[in-house]
């Protein structure tokens, strides 16, 4: 968003806010401080400010309400920090947690500080936030690490939430998001007393749902089934599927394998288009009666549905070797050549090898030295590679295969086709060498 002005940085959008404040333009010093807000929300500056436009203002509200495009972010982060300061609680909280679920990378909850006696708001407004909040508990990654963007915002919620669990504690919500925040945390035994705390509070199916999951995850699947069943038979007609398919993968974690069958056929007698049970009946099947029919009908799913990755995982599972996600240049080695390449061509180096550390977070396959090699030759220049691997899958693709019946696969939705025949024995075993001793030569 913008007003014609030309900016680049914080540190523009702040001149121009600190000259309109001087000029007693307190709508147009508003959008640049909204600007430098969404840019930073603990920018000292920014806040620093706004706390001089606001001063200044006889009406803050009034500024930041019914501008135009009144629901972007910048407008949002100006009418919850302007109701914070006006000691509106009730109004300022929900904003700040809409926010922290929009962008959790971003640190808004920074601003609770301003909000005096947070846990003595209103029940509305409290679940009204604590409905943000659980959302975001539901859509971060599991484990969620330290390192993670939204990890700090999680740690704020936690605090504000806290203190909800001690003011609100007939509030069922502000407990449910405490519980999946600290499973994705890790932090197990935490989540699952306050997901015990929950069904006592309100033994629902959405409820039991949290209690099978922090049960799963801290390793008791016969008290995580037990619920589960049970959840079968609470749950709406709509969300009754998504509690036998919790049933089923809790079976095939036990590996009673016809309970499962009976789970996956159960949710898709509710819902027959069902993607994750259409994968894992016909997996349950084939691993308990080893039936081909039953991993060609898998197989079968995986290629009429491409981005189903559960099914490719399942059909790895029950020994498809060859169907493997190839190992394509990633971005970031992609990115380094042509750098690399422009490199050379803008300013060739004088003497001695391209020197380059590249870490990957996983190996890409015998295409990294290829590509390698070839940029070697196109530029006629020694690179020497020094590359880290964080996790290296089984079996290593880096490791030249024996025996193998193709040269090259075509990728064909998620199945292979022959691209290339193989070569005769000999040649098979020179490439082999040469392979490994490219690897043996570059250290990985």
């Amino acid at each position: 968003m913008t007003d014609g002005c030309t900016t680049q940085t914080i540190e523009d959008e702040l001149t121009i806010a600190h000259r309109a404040l001087g000029e007693g333009d307190l709508g147009h010093a508003a959008f640049h401080i909204a600007t430098a807000l969404v840019t930073d929300p603990r920018s000292a500056e920014a806040l620093a400010v706004f706390d001089g436009w606001f001063a200044a203002c006889d009406d803050a509200l009034a500024l930041v309400t019914k501008r135009d495009k009144e629901r972007w972010e910048g407008w949002f982060a100006m009418r919850a920090r302007t109701y914070a300061k006006l000691g509106r609680a009730e109004d300022a909280l929900p904003l700040l947690a809409k926010l922290a679920a929009a962008v959790p990378e971003k640190a808004y909850l920074a601003w609770l500080p301003l909000i005096r006696s947070p846990g003595q708001v209103s029940d509305e407004a409290a679940e009204r936030a604590a409905l943000e909040l659980l959302g975001l508990a539901n859509s971060l990654p599991e484990p969620l690490s330290s390192a993670h963007p939204a990890h700090d915002t999680v740690v704020s919620a936690l605090g504000l939430l806290a203190e909800w669990r001690e003011t609100k504690r007939q509030l069922p919500v502000p407990l449910h998001a405490v519980a999946i925040f600290l499973r994705k945390l890790g932090k197990r035994e935490e989540a699952l007393s306050a997901a015990r705390s929950l069904f006592e509070l309100r033994p629902d199916w959405r409820s039991i749902g949290t209690l099978c999951s922090c049960l799963r995850v801290a390793g008791d699947l016969e008290a995580a089934l037990d619920i589960a069943r049970r959840g079968t038979e609470v749950a709406p007609p709509d969300s009754r599927a998504a509690m036998w398919l919790d049933v089923g993968d809790l079976c095939l974690d036990l590996n009673r394998l016809s309970e499962a069958q009976q789970a996956y056929a159960a949710a898709l007698a509710l819902e027959p288009d069902n993607a994750w049970a259409r994968s894992s009946l016909p997996y349950a099947r084939f691993r308990e009666l080893g039936h081909e029919a039953d991993r060609t009908a898998l197989r079968q799913w995986s290629l009429e549905h491409p981005d189903d990755a559960r099914a490719f995982r399942l059909l790895r599972e029950i020994g498809e070797p060859l169907l493997e996600q190839p190992f394509v240049p990633s971005d970031a080695s992609v990115g380094i050549s042509r750098h690399l390449q422009q490199s050379f061509i803008d300013a060739p180096p004088t003497s001695g090898p391209i020197k380059l550390s590249l870490a990957l977070s996983a190996p890409e396959g015998p295409s990294n030295m290829l590509a390698c090699v070839l940029l070697e030759h196109a530029l006629g220049q020694r690179i020497e590679v020094d590359l880290s691997v964080a996790t290296v899958p089984s079996p290593d693709p880096r490791e030249p295969l024996p025996g193998a019946d193709v040269a090259l696969w075509r990728r064909a939705g998620n199945g292979f086709e022959v691209a290339l025949a193989p070569p005769d024995a000999t040649v098979q075993r020179e490439v082999g060498t040469i392979a490994a001793a490219l690897r043996s030569e570059r250290g990985g």
